[in-house]
């Protein structure tokens, strides 16, 4: 009598799964990676957001009344009370710190308005979380800090807000690639 074998030795069945293991293992966490789908949703959510925001202004700049003028600085009335509650130089130079609801404006060459870099702020409400950076006059950078240096303008996971320049209007971008 001869007895066939069929089926894995024990031997084999140790060897197979020691080698899924260390598959699983180096395989892990890049699917388990939910910090950089998080920041990357996060910067491509806020772009959208921002975007919508400033057709939002752009439609309220259409209502009569609600584009006034204070000493040659346009200043959209957001509640349409007729009165402009101004920024203080110091809540200009923080986003963050602007506390009046209403958006002062900048004109580009062509007479097209747009809400000013600085005002973003009251636009759309940032999370806590999120790095708001004056960039250059006429630029606002928002997003994730990733290399600790404490800019975001460096590291490309952020959203991108230029207000009016040129013949230009406002225009908003993302870069994710270093989320």
């Amino acid at each position: 009598m001869q007895k066939s074998n069929t089926g894995f030795t024990l031997i084999e069945l140790i060897i197979v799964i020691v080698v899924l293991g260390v598959l699983a293992v180096t395989a892990a966490p890049k699917f388990f990676d939910f910090g950089t789908a998080a920041r990357t949703n996060a910067v491509k959510s806020m772009s959208g957001t921002l975007t919508e925001a400033s057709k939002h202004v752009d439609a309220a700049m259409q209502l009569p009344n609600r584009v006034i003028y204070v000493n040659g600085t346009p200043w959209l009335d957001v509640n349409g009370d007729g009165i402009i509650e101004a920024d203080t130089v110091s809540d200009q130079q923080n986003p963050r710190n602007n506390t009046s609801r209403d958006i002062k404006l900048i004109k580009n060459v062509s007479g097209q308005l747009g809400p000013d870099n600085f005002e973003v702020g009251k636009m759309v409400a940032f999370s806590e979380d999120v790095i708001i950076e004056v960039g250059e006059r006429h630029q606002t950078y928002i997003g994730f800090d990733r290399n600790d240096d404490g800019e975001i303008a460096d590291d490309n996971c952020r959203v991108y807000y230029t207000q009016p320049q040129g013949t230009r209007g406002t225009f908003v971008a993302h870069k994710t690639d270093g989320c």
